[in-house]
């Protein structure tokens, strides 16, 4: 039985579930009260080593695209998680901008403001829960180049009573077949529970949806 059996000792458990001495023969060298601190030190050190091969895979990955260490000095953490990820809220002005209605209808149907009313109360994590909802993604491309000839697609969903159904999107085609709620409460609940609650999108490949997505082609 080692030392380290019975007390604490310049060891650390990785996440591989392998122990790592932090000094030679350091499963038999206890680890005294005035040596805490180098001790959590050094624990600290060698968990933060366990990434750093991972970490010079995905710089040299970078680098094969980018000058790396040049450009990469130049942004702070926040701006290089914006350039790879996106905002981290979903823009409404934005995706309005991006949207475009089924036949008959537009932004000044009640139900379609209601809509909008909805994704307005969202919190920024409810409308990234949206987003993957209607579209598999959870953050809006940056630029108009990355969006392409992408738009998010609104259709009726008609069905009666309206308040008693859910939304049903196409995740393939970015869009939602949206009931004529009759009122904000409704719609919002059942779209929160839609959004929290779904997360299949591999049989959205239907026919409803792709003669509604030929209405704009």
């Amino acid at each position: 039985m080692t030392l380290c059996s019975i007390l604490h000792c310049f060891e650390v458990p990785l996440s591989d579930g392998s122990t790592h001495e932090l000094m030679e023969d350091g499963a038999n060298v206890e680890v005294p009260s005035a040596e805490q601190k180098r001790y959590v030190e050094m624990a600290f050190a060698a968990r933060l080593a366990e990434g750093a091969a991972a970490c010079q895979a995905m710089l040299a990955g970078l680098g094969s695209v980018v000058p790396a260490y040049r450009l990469l000095s130049l942004l702070s953490a926040q701006e290089l998680q914006q350039l790879v990820c996106g905002e981290s809220d979903v823009s409404l002005s934005v995706l309005r901008s991006r949207t475009r209605y089924g036949v008959g209808l537009s932004e000044r149907d009640r139900h379609v403001k209601i809509f909008w009313q909805v994704l307005e109360s969202f919190t920024p994590e409810q409308r990234r829960l949206f987003l993957t909802f209607i579209w598999g993604r959870n953050r809006l491309p940056l630029t108009e180049r990355e969006w392409g000839d992408q738009y998010m697609r609104v259709h009726t969903l008609e069905k009666t009573p309206a308040n008693a159904h859910f939304p049903v999107t196409h995740t393939c085609f970015f869009s939602i077949d949206w009931p004529r709620y009759t009122s904000f409460e409704a719609a919002s609940k059942k779209l929160l529970y839609a959004i929290t609650n779904v997360r299949g999108i591999d049989a959205d490949n239907t026919a409803e949806a792709r003669s509604n997505a030929n209405q704009f082609s």
